[in-house]
């Protein structure tokens, strides 16, 4: 059939994993025709999906539920350390320790 894809051919022309046309399928945000077990999705609905503009669900971080504004999880920089400096001289000698046998 021309002009009706599955869900693996789907995933392959949008460039997405199979997971991610499943979940927009099961969502409503791609519209399909299931067939028993399978899915059938028209190219031009495939085409109107992919030129939607993203959900802000699909753009902003992850929030903790019931947490302040202040806990999102945002990438933080890593600060440069200096290097630690250990004073040995209170250690005793290797040197002069015996090993045990």
């Amino acid at each position: 059939m021309q002009g009706l894809l599955t869900i693996p051919e789907a995933a392959q022309k949008a460039s997405r994993p199979e997971s991610h046309i499943r979940r927009a399928l099961k969502d409503g945000r791609l519209a399909g025709h299931k067939f028993g077990t399978a899915y059938a999705i028209k190219e031009e609905d495939l085409a109107a999906y992919l030129d939607q503009k993203p959900t802000a669900a699909e753009v902003q971080p992850p929030v903790i539920v019931g947490a302040p504004p202040s806990t999102r999880i945002q990438p933080q920089p890593v600060p440069a350390q200096a290097p630690v400096r250990v004073d040995l001289s209170s250690l005793p000698s290797l040197q002069s320790t015996k090993r045990r046998s």
